[in-house]
């Protein structure tokens, strides 16, 4: 009952933001513009390839712009599960000023059972640079049947004012996957940098593969208390 007022309350807040800015990244954009890494190049596929080069690597950095005040973001992001589904692929979204970081961990298929036991999404913070540090993890649930394979599209909603984000995507076996949880530090986004980073893990033989990202900055008008 708590995690659903909590999403109806999250969801209301995104409906009432004023909309700033709307932007579709396209890997050839992403190549051009998003810091990629060396170890990142794009596929026959037309997609990005990145493999594990060092631990909490930063492989994509997309600039998103300065703003004045809070911020929603409205994050989707597609992926070819090519190697989420087989292997050993864990990975980091998260949105940063420059000296936070908050977002999710995109973990994948062999992390569902067993030991590990985890949702196909769930919240991360951190302190952002080079390498990701300063890394907190929360697995808030629900926890999914782990006999799903990894989704092929991810939407994450971030509020820097409320300091409150969610994940949205689609399951095999359950349909529609939804977590959402506040965030013990946030993002102040006025008169700062924020980018769209994507970070590597820390397990050496590990591959990434990212087909798009698109990002709905809107601007938080109202306050709450």
């Amino acid at each position: 009952m708590m995690m659903t007022l909590k999403l109806i309350c999250f969801l209301l807040f995104v409906a009432t933001a004023t909309q700033a800015e709307k932007r579709f990244f396209s890997p050839e954009y992403l190549a051009l513009n998003g810091n990629m890494v060396p170890n990142c190049e794009i596929a026959e596929d037309e997609s990005i390839d990145c493999t594990y080069a060092s631990k909490y690597q930063r492989m994509l950095s997309v600039p998103l712009g300065v703003y004045q005040g809070d911020v929603v973001a409205d994050v989707t992001l597609g992926i070819n599960p090519k190697y989420a589904n087989i292997m050993d692929t864990d990975f980091f979204v998260l949105l940063s000023d420059g000296s936070q970081a908050v977002g999710f961990l995109v973990p994948d298929h062999t992390n569902y059972g067993g030991q590990y036991d985890q949702e196909p999404c769930f919240h991360v913070q951190g302190t952002p640079g080079d390498s990701l540090s300063n890394i907190q993890k929360f697995n808030n649930g629900p926890k999914i049947n782990d006999s799903n394979p990894v989704p092929a599209k991810f939407t994450f909603l971030i509020s820097t004012q409320q300091k409150m984000g969610s994940c949205v995507c689609s399951t095999a076996y359950e349909g529609s996957y939804t977590t959402a949880k506040y965030y013990p530090d946030g993002v102040q986004p006025a008169d700062r940098e924020l980018t769209l980073d994507i970070y590597s893990e820390d397990d050496a033989g590990e591959r990434y593969n990212f087909r798009y990202i698109a990002v709905d900055i809107q601007l938080d008008t109202h306050k709450y208390m």
